[in-house]
């Protein structure tokens, strides 16, 4: 009698800076009912894939229900899936990180279980040939992948059992996670999937072996159908037993052969592509896909960092905590003066700095979700500080001085300036306008400059959501139309200028002062024009960014000249753009004190996640305008919804006709805040 051998992955999944109160209604809510089911039904054997972050959760509020889960696992009954420990996307890390990810899982889980794990989880399904040497060199023998790329790889035929892949010469085998079952999974009830199977058996003619793979909670979340769903279905498996299995993946590497060898492209989870792409882009992707072309060129995980600057920048900064991590680890190494498990603590951070949803836009809210891009910051920033604190002296940590380097640290093959103080980490960008794209606050761990623009989307509706015109940084310089309301200058259509666009030159890093009053001063400039009245005036700017030792204070003043008289008034605006830090909106977030002295404003300041923004300009005439940016986002199967990203604040000098030269000057000071403590216990680390 033929039979059909079906392997069933379950993912249990929470990233990295989901707030606990959220983990906690997901855990109480679907994954303790989940392991109470499992332990029902011992005759059904499943795999499964647990994120570190929620295993972290598990240890320290419900140590009972890790307890049981490691029953099952050592009873054979759930065979556990492994992957990278803060569930990173393993193609955007260092290869070492990606080897340590994957190890100081199967450490815990060994540990824990006494069962290491054979198989890795691939978050997103992100795959590249690498893939391959990576997983089998930290000792995975397995992994799941859409079949579909099994497909785009010349595949023909039913796709069924396993197949091996290979890069230097490292094999690791790959189960075809199966499309159809997949799919019915989410819209059929237990006993119509029982029937599928059955059918699907009947039409092979012979043995068959399928796979299928999917998150729990959106597995769960159809109307009503809760975890009695899953019961069903393993209640209906074990009365068809003569010719269904169910049996973890690593049953069949040694009861089958494999079906071939294969060498798949780069690829993520089908879903996700059109997130990757430009809304124009969507129709022509969903017409190939429709033709069974899921695999377009360029549907890989990188494709993220090109359209989102936000995680572009986030990822650059965690490749220079993780090479800053690999500096300090080969200096303890070589001196011998340190114990190397005082490295365990950074680590941890900098792995946790790396959640894979933080970089993107999956089947959670990620790059949206400013809890999640607050939470990897925070671990980068912690990390960063922890390294020093190993490699360098006591007194060097409390000495008020400032780091001073100029390289290309986003990849672009233009060059940064990068200040470092005990109190700050800010990045200025001469190529764009001259802004600052990087604020960090060290005492808080926090970054400030943090900002998500808002975009349009291929989920949203026709005017769902205005679009800015720019990626948000701070320091922007803009020239605008006098009356420009809110969303004239959010969405760029009261510019006047071009200076946002413009590279500045890079005239010189002035170094001045000794000790607490040492200071570092960036000297710009820039040549833009303003169209104004029917003429192109040439426009001169000189900008400075001074940042000092002994505070969190960053100082940016202009001197602006025209090369003729201005025929018409406009405005001058420096637009600053704050993080809400990964907390939430409130009604009155800004508080503005105006200059009785002046008819301008004195004093705006923001707090939020304990940290105190104030931000004073200087110069007559400053007038205020500032707006929420809220984004609306969709989880791949979810419903949209808004999300606090932060605000932003143009202060406006407005320039009269006539006008021919002037100067300005903004002050930003962070005050207050303490880096958020972390976790008492490390349970992943090695």
């Amino acid at each position: 009698m033929a039979r059909l051998t079906l392997h069933i992955a379950l993912h249990l999944h929470e990233p990295a800076g989901t707030p606990v109160s959220r983990v906690a209604q997901a855990v109480a809510a679907c994954y303790a009912p989940l392991i109470d089911l499992l332990e029902a039904h011992p005759v059904v054997d499943v795999a499964m894939h647990v994120g570190g972050y929620l295993l972290e959760w598990i240890e320290r509020h419900d140590r009972a229900l890790g307890d049981r889960l490691a029953s099952l696992v050592s009873a054979g009954e759930v065979e556990i899936i492994g992957g990278g420990f803060y569930s990173p996307v393993l193609a955007l890390l260092l290869w070492r990180d990606a080897i340590g990810q994957l190890e100081m899982t199967s450490g815990y889980l060994e540990r824990r279980t006494g069962v290491r794990p054979t198989g890795a989880w691939l978050i997103e399904q992100v795959w590249m040939p690498r893939m391959a040497e990576i997983l089998s060199d930290a000792g995975v023998q397995w992994t799941l992948i859409d079949q579909r790329a099994l497909r785009s790889a010349g595949v023909e035929g039913e796709i069924s059992g396993w197949y091996v892949t290979e890069h230097a010469a490292r094999p690791l085998a790959v189960f075809p996670v199966d499309v159809d079952l997949r799919d019915r999974a989410l819209q059929d009830g237990p006993d119509e999937l029982i029937d599928y199977l059955r059918a699907r058996l009947d039409q092979h003619g012979g043995d068959l072996t399928l796979t299928w793979a999917g998150d729990v909670q959106r597995l769960v979340a159809g109307a009503g159908r809760g975890l009695a769903w899953l019961d069903r279905l393993f209640t209906r498996a074990a009365t068809e037993s003569s010719w269904l299995h169910v049996v973890p993946p690593s049953h069949s590497l040694t009861a089958s052969p494999a079906r071939g060898r294969v060498y798949l492209p780069d690829s993520l989870h089908p879903d996700l592509v059109e997130l990757t792409l430009q809304p124009s882009q969507v129709p022509t992707w969903r017409a190939r896909r429709a033709l069974d072309d899921a695999w377009l060129p360029g549907s890989v995980w990188q494709a993220f960092l090109a359209r989102y600057g936000e995680a572009d920048r986030l990822h650059k900064r965690m490749i220079e905590a993780a090479r800053r991590f690999a500096a300090v680890e080969r200096v303890m190494r070589n001196g011998g003066f340190r114990a190397m498990s005082q490295l365990t603590r950074p680590r941890r951070l900098l792995y946790r700095g790396q959640t894979g949803a933080a970089y993107g836009h999956g089947h959670a809210a990620g790059i949206h979700d400013p809890h999640l891009r607050a939470d990897a910051y925070r671990n980068l920033i912690a990390a960063e500080v922890a390294c020093d604190e190993l490699v360098a002296d006591p007194a060097d940590l409390a000495e008020d001085r400032i780091e001073v380097g100029l390289r290309d640290l986003f990849a672009d093959m233009t060059t940064s300036v990068l200040l470092r103080s005990r109190h700050l980490r800010v990045v200025v960008q001469p190529s764009r306008g001259g802004a600052i794209v990087g604020l960090e606050h060290i005492a808080s761990s926090s970054a400030l400059h943090d900002v998500l623009t808002r975009r349009a989307e291929a989920y949203h509706a026709r005017g769902e959501q205005p679009i800015d015109g720019h990626d948000r940084a701070m320091f922007h310089d803009r020239l605008l139309t006098p009356d420009a309301d809110t969303d004239g200058w959010m969405t760029d259509t009261a510019e006047l200028g071009d200076l946002m666009t413009r590279s500045y030159r890079l005239l010189s890093v002035e170094d001045e002062g000794w000790g607490p009053d040492a200071r570092v001063t960036v000297h710009l400039a820039g040549d833009g024009t303003l169209r104004l009245a029917g003429q192109e005036i040439a426009v001169a700017i000189l900008k400075r960014t001074r940042v000092h030792a002994n505070r969190a204070d960053v100082e940016v003043s202009w001197s602006v000249e025209f090369d003729t008289p201005l025929p018409a008034p406009c405005d001058f605006g420096v637009e600053c753009n704050l993080s809400s830090l990964g907390g939430t909106a409130t009604a009155t977030p800004i508080s503005v004190h105006p200059d009785r002295r002046a008819c301008g404003v004195a004093t705006v300041s923001y707090e939020s996640a304990g940290v105190r923004v104030e931000l004073r300009p200087s110069g007559e005439l400053v007038r205020l305008s500032h707006a929420a940016i809220i984004t609306v986002a969709r989880p791949v199967g979810g419903v949209c919804e808004p999300r606090f990203q932060g605000f932003s604040l143009l202060f406006r000098r407005s320039l009269a006709a006539g006008t021919a030269a002037f100067t300005c000057g903004l002050t930003l000071s962070a005050v207050g805040g303490s880096a958020p403590a972390q976790a008492p216990i490390g349970i992943g680390s090695r």
